[in-house]
């Protein structure tokens, strides 16, 4: 049993994508022996008079999630969050003692209360553990549960921090890992009509470049003893360069840094994070 997680934090509402993460992480729950809390808030500007019958309603919602976890055999415990999910859910993150924050995209708003759709975006903002963000949960099988991750890197710390954590996963599991970094030659190419200089130095250098973090990247997965492959691809839009990336090596998750570095050379990895969330079919962590 690997120790890749310790405690993981499941938003939930009553939205198929938020049921999807909860079943993800009840899989790596069972595969790391962790722990799971899982979390519903109530935002009282929107339930106005209504606190009660919203944490009666919440409360038999954390149960119905817990469940199946309780039976099998994982650890749980529930917790009902008062205000913005966002700023409550990483806050009690921190508290808890979470390594790990699960949640759904694309959920319920308004009225009924058990907001996450673009609060995800927030928590994104927000947290200071990795987040896992679901749209679909994926197939379930014998093996691990993410036999391939697909990891975006440029150069920045967030980029780093999310090698660190799939080679940390893939140590633990056995998975393989595949880095990626994308180069937008588009981007280069159009400030150079624009101001008159010469692309193909530069679009050379951040191919180049892009080769060096990814050669850094390989070399410290195999001293790890992970199996990994690379890639280097040319797209107009970062995010969808690294959606690309991901079906073309048939990876089963996306491992994604946030406030990544920006400009010619870089790869684009702040905002683009959130892209990848938002049109992901596949899980994705994030790491900051």
């Amino acid at each position: 049993m690997n120790s890749t997680f310790t405690k993981i934090l499941v938003a939930t509402d009553n939205s198929e994508p938020a049921q999807a993460a909860a079943a993800t992480a009840l899989r790596l729950a069972r595969e790391s022996g962790a722990e799971m809390v899982f979390a519903n808030a109530i935002d009282t500007q929107v339930v106005v008079d209504l606190e009660e019958l919203a944490k009666d309603e919440s409360r038999a919602l954390l149960a119905e999630a817990q469940r199946p976890a309780a039976e099998a055999g994982v650890k749980t415990a529930t917790e009902i969050l008062i205000g913005r999910l966002a700023p409550t859910l990483t806050s009690f993150a921190k508290e808890c003692g979470a390594d790990l924050i699960a949640m759904g995209t694309h959920a319920r708003h308004g009225i009924e209360r058990f907001v996450l759709g673009s609060e995800v975006v927030g928590v994104l903002h927000a947290a200071r553990v990795p987040v896992l963000a679901v749209r679909t949960a994926p197939a379930e099988g014998a093996g691990v549960v993410f036999a391939r991750l697909l990891v975006a890197l440029d150069d920045s710390d967030a980029a780093q921090a999310a090698c660190a954590l799939a080679i940390r996963y893939a140590q633990a599991t056995g998975a393989e890992v595949v880095f990626s970094s994308v180069v937008d030659a588009d981007a280069i190419v159009r400030n150079a009509s624009v101001y008159g200089f010469d692309p193909k130095p530069i679009v050379g250098e951040a191919r180049d470049h892009a080769e060096q973090v990814l050669a850094e990247a390989v070399e410290r997965a195999r001293t790890a003893g992970v199996a990994v492959g690379h890639s280097v691809t040319e797209s107009a839009h970062t995010a969808q360069g690294i959606l690309e990336a991901a079906a073309e090596s048939s990876a089963d998750a996306i491992v994604v840094g946030t406030h990544g570095r920006r400009g010619l050379r870089h790869l684009l990895l702040g905002s683009v994070a959130e892209a990848v969330v938002e049109n992901s079919p596949i899980p994705v962590f994030v790491t900051r």
